[in-house]
């Protein structure tokens, strides 16, 4: 069946004949008649009853809506394609997020701004091998855009960018205050003192075995180091956040940061009931979490570009409403 063959049909039942819609169609009425009676023979229906003027028959009836939708669904096809005809395609991988939802959702917007723009693009969602880091990954060419968490001093100092293949882009909306959480019934609670860092030396923590987090616990181990111990850290396998999150450590100690989403943290609202967030250095220093967009250091196609772009505009656009609020 074609949709020449569909456009026919319809013309037949809109002129209300054969000799009308052949005139309209460009072609003879014999050659019309003959693609109907063939289109009849097709699908085992009579479409037309042998009147004049034609009547469809319930058969005609059923065809001529669903040839009314292929055809305007082809053509809506044919019109949208067009729009892609000036552009080549282009595909963007970006790391799977499904361990960071608020970041998933922030890149949609990106997103439905560039295929504006690029129509032609395609983004892909990858999932890095288990023995990779985003960094490696992007290195390899696995993904083109991967992302990498950093414990820092102060938000307006990102990490350090290893010089090389790769490009930093630090996303302050997404900035949290290193926290953590502290089970309510753990022994640590019950001493009357304010918790630093040091007092932490002998607890088991707990974090999602994930090598996008080498980073983040590198410098964790760095902060540790300084306090003279180096962390027990006990890796948890499971298939998405909120997984790691029901689950019970016992008295072990999690990672929390608390964003301005929830003002605890950026998991859900009931870890509020089972963790005590604690600042391991008081409020003398608040540290921070950075969570940084990677790319690879060479020259983009335009629709990963123009992605770049916005991302970079609207990060600029956060670091000077937070330093406009005086932010640490």
């Amino acid at each position: 069946m074609q949709i020449e063959t569909l456009r026919e049909f319809i013309a037949v039942v809109q002129y209300g004949s054969f000799t009308g819609a052949a005139k309209a169609l460009y072609l003879s009425q014999p050659t019309l008649s003959k693609h109907i009676a063939a289109f009849e023979k097709q699908i085992g229906y009579k479409l037309f009853f042998d009147e004049r003027p034609l009547i469809l028959t319930e058969a005609g009836r059923i065809a001529m809506e669903y040839a009314s939708s292929v055809v305007s669904q082809t053509e809506t096809m044919q019109l949208r394609l067009e729009g892609l005809k000036h552009q080549k395609p282009e595909l963007v991988r970006i790391q799977d997020l499904t361990f960071f939802e608020h970041l998933s959702l922030r890149s949609q917007d990106v997103k439905k701004a560039v295929r504006e723009r690029y129509p032609n693009i395609t983004f892909e969602t990858v999932k890095c091998k288990t023995h990779q880091t985003s960094r490696e990954a992007l290195e390899a060419g696995t993904i083109d855009v991967g992302f990498q968490f950093n414990i820092t001093e102060s938000p307006f100092q990102p990490p350090v960018d290893m010089p090389g293949t790769v490009r930093m882009q630090p996303l302050y909306g997404s900035l949290g205050q290193f926290r953590l959480g502290v089970p309510k019934g753990s022994p640590l609670l019950a001493q009357d003192k304010r918790l630093r860092l040091k007092d932490f030396a002998n607890q088991r923590f707990f974090i999602i075995a994930n090598r996008n987090y080498d980073a983040f616990i590198h410098d964790f181990r760095s902060l540790c180091l300084r306090e003279g111990f180096l962390p027990q850290i006990e890796f948890v396998t499971v298939s998405n956040n909120r997984d790691f999150w029901m689950r019970d450590y016992g008295d072990g100690v999690v990672f929390l940061d608390a964003t301005q989403r929830t003002g605890f943290t950026s998991a859900d609202d009931y870890l509020a009931d089972k963790y005590k967030a604690v600042r391991p250095f008081g409020h003398e220093q608040t540290l921070y979490v950075v969570i940084s967009l990677l790319t690879r250091n060479e020259k983009h196609g335009p629709a990963l570009q123009s992605f770049l772009d916005i991302v970079r505009e609207t990060e600029d656009a956060n670091l000077e409403r937070m330093k406009a609020e005086g932010l640490e």
